[in-house]
């Protein structure tokens, strides 16, 4: 009989390692967690500082880029109205017919009507239809330069964003199955609780290489973000000269 309610006991303790909670455990789970970091009774595992600086360094060059990428949108289309603030899909263009050039272009055939001498006016309406053509291609000449700076805003650190929240939970899924570990009294709780703690000990070290391996990547988005830039300037160096060519009538 005592064996017995032995095995029946082990059978119980054995749950499911990867069963949910229910809803008002877990929450009675997190506020333990929380409570029990403020007041120092549970152990908190640190990151390294080479981690930490890493998490410091993306977050600060993230804020950066967005002004970077605003400035350059702002280069590109002039009305502030039209300029997105990122994370977004900065589509810069002006509606239809609300280009500056294309605003100006049937003023000046109107005031041509007024004028004695109509072919310079006539002339210069023209170039500005030409461009007004020109300023759209440059605008989306110039969005897609920056595509790696927009993707890096609304993906890449969107995506780092959310494996570092999932860390931290893991992290504390991990302190909280430590703690419960050193808790365990009998042999059999000490056998369930140190399953349960090896579990989230490999899930912690699994989210914790996935979220460096995508730290890691940065420098390579940072160099390819400092040849976009350059790479707009050169578009942006053409873009005038075109401008230049198309407003010299003779």
């Amino acid at each position: 009989m005592a064996e017995e309610a032995l095995r029946n006991s082990r059978s119980r303790n054995k749950m499911p390692l990867n069963m949910a909670l229910p809803p008002q455990r877990g929450q009675l789970k997190k506020l333990f967690m929380k409570l029990g970091e403020k007041v120092g009774v549970m152990e908190k595992t640190e990151y390294t500082g080479r981690f930490n600086d890493a998490c410091r360094d993306v977050d600060d060059y993230k804020v950066v880029l967005e002004d970077v990428a605003i400035q350059l949108m702002s280069v590109m289309q002039q009305n502030p109205r039209y300029v997105p603030n990122p994370p977004a899909a900065m589509q810069i263009e002006s509606p239809p017919n609300e280009d500056p050039w294309e605003m100006l272009t049937p003023v000046m055939a109107v005031i041509a009507q007024h004028m004695e001498q109509k072919a310079p006016v006539e002339a210069r309406t023209v170039s500005s239809q030409k461009m007004g053509q020109m300023h759209r291609e440059f605008q989306k000449k110039g969005r897609r330069c920056i595509h790696a700076i927009r993707t890096f805003l609304n993906v890449d650190y969107e995506n780092l964003n959310d494996a570092r929240k999932e860390l931290e939970k893991m992290r504390q899924e991990l302190d909280f199955a430590k703690h419960e570990l050193k808790a365990a009294k009998t042999p059999e709780s000490i056998e369930v609780k140190n399953a349960v703690y090896e579990q989230a000990l490999m899930q912690f070290k699994t989210q914790l290489e996935k979220t460096e391996a995508m730290l890691n990547a940065v420098p390579n988005h940072k160099e390819s973000h400092r040849k976009e830039i350059i790479r707009f300037f050169e578009v942006l160096k053409k873009y005038h000269e075109d401008c230049a060519n198309a407003a010299a009538i003779n």
